[in-house]
């Protein structure tokens, strides 16, 4: 008597084929066999029209290569990235926020008894390999000095600062204490000029010592009052003699706001003092200044939050190369 064995397949059960390809190692995407620079840059593009979620799926590598993208330059230019930067220190770990976020970019200046001036004070902390922390203009010395010394990086080398805006006001925290990341920072920029006249001397005196001073930027408006004009050329010429480890000191001419687009500021007499100081220091460079270059800088990074702002120091070497 022939005997037939019939077999069926339960209704959800999955096809055979389906289930290796579950437990087969898969090969990782070619592009990773690519050097890291290179895939850096192939996944900053790709972040101009995909979203950073769809991009994850690839790969837990590739994702990790996004991380770094992503919070390497944080730009914090409204209440809601404030408050969504803040979360986000708060689900990650300290060491993914060391390792991750090495620049912090405020474009806008919440008011110093606001909640999100508060949160920004707690993040800054939290970012202890930060490296560069940029200010924006209005705020008064108390605020500005406030957000600097939240800083917990021996690391922090780059300040910049809008514009001096602000920092005329006198400080009630006592200058005498100034944070540990104070003696780190080897870079000071003061982006733009602002309404009254700070000198540059009492600028730095704000920011503390600054014993590792070597890049310094300040700026100056045309047709401006002559005495501190006078003032102006007076405080570079002490500053430059009194800090022979300071490498580069570039000063940015600029328009008055009110004048004509294309106006020659080298044809006014601050560019034409500081240029005669420029040719008994070297280390001393002229530039014309633009208004809103300080926030074209980020330009690229808000629009992704991906890759480095423009590097305002390597544009000065080239420049004094060229010199």
């Amino acid at each position: 008597m022939s005997r037939t064995l019939t077999v069926t397949r339960a209704p959800n059960s999955r096809p055979r084929r389906l289930s290796l390809s579950l437990i087969t190692p898969r090969a990782p995407p070619p592009l990773l066999n690519l050097p890291a620079e290179l895939v850096f840059e192939i996944l900053e593009l790709s972040l101009q029209t995909n979203k950073p979620s769809n991009i994850t799926t690839v790969c837990k590598t590739i994702s990790s290569f996004l991380d770094i993208i992503l919070y390497r330059t944080v730009v914090l230019n409204s209440n809601d990235t404030v408050n969504l930067f803040y979360r986000t220190t708060l689900s990650k770990t300290s060491s993914f926020l060391s390792t991750h976020v090495k620049h912090v970019v405020l474009t806008f200046a919440p008011d110093h008894s606001s909640l999100q001036f508060r949160r920004i004070r707690d993040i800054l902390p939290a970012c202890t390999g930060l490296r560069s922390l940029s200010l924006p203009s209005g705020y008064e010395l108390d605020s500005a000095l406030t957000l600097v010394r939240a800083v917990n990086s021996d690391v922090l080398s780059e300040l910049i600062v809008h514009s001096h805006e602000g920092l005329l006001s006198q400080s009630r925290l006592g200058l005498q204490q100034h944070s540990v990341c104070n003696a780190s920072l080897s870079h000071l920029r003061i982006s733009e000029p602002g309404d009254g006249f700070i000198s540059p001397r009492s600028v730095l005196s704000s920011f503390g010592p600054l014993p590792h001073l070597t890049h310094l930027q300040l700026s100056r408006r045309i047709n401006s009052n002559e005495q501190n004009d006078r003032l102006f050329i007076d405080d570079l010429d002490t500053i430059l003699k009194d800090r022979p480890d300071l490498k580069v000191l570039v000063v940015s001419i600029f328009p008055l706001p009110w004048t004509p687009a294309g106006t020659d500021v080298t044809q006014s007499s601050i560019w034409n003092m500081v240029e005669s100081l420029a040719m008994l220091d070297r280390r001393l460079v002229l530039r014309k200044g633009e208004y809103k270059e300080w926030d074209a800088e980020w330009d690229g990074v808000r629009r992704a939050n991906m890759g480095e702002a423009s590097d305002f120091w390597t544009s000065v070497r080239n420049e004094m190369v060229v010199l």
